[in-house]
């Protein structure tokens, strides 16, 4: 199965930072939903860290034409750093009526976020007790 969504949680979200930029060009359908597994790191930041652990986080699952696939995610890769600053795991996305399969960035030294960042306990970027980048 090709996978072609990304689980946002951070400033790809709908009304952040990154999201036209990335919406623009490559013309995503847009839906929310759940990922379990996660904690959401970074609390007063410019941007949030999804580590696994006991919780869950809020997304926007961003679903990509398969003629705009192949650019979204190279552009994806490069405003994540990947592979040096984030992985990208393929994780299950819970939504209103369907379980659907994206794309997660997750740093590739979690370590270093547990020092630096407190964690969003809301698991949403968009609550109050974070920070959108907006």
């Amino acid at each position: 199965m090709i996978i072609r969504s990304a689980a946002c949680y951070g400033t790809l979200r709908p009304g952040c930072g990154n999201y036209e930029w990335c919406a623009r060009p490559h013309r995503p359908d847009v839906s929310e939903g759940i990922v379990r597994g996660f904690q959401l790191w970074g609390a007063g930041a410019g941007f949030p860290y999804a580590i696994p652990g006991p919780g869950s986080i809020t997304v926007s699952v961003l679903t990509f034409p398969e003629e705009t696939w192949p650019d979204a995610l190279r552009d994806l890769d490069r405003l994540e750093g990947f592979p040096h600053h984030y992985d990208r795991l393929p994780v299950r996305v819970l939504q209103r009526d369907a379980v659907t399969s994206a794309w997660l960035y997750t740093p590739s030294d979690p370590e270093r976020i547990w020092d630096q960042y407190d964690q969003i306990r809301s698991g949403d970027w968009l609550a109050p007790d974070a920070r959108c980048a907006a």
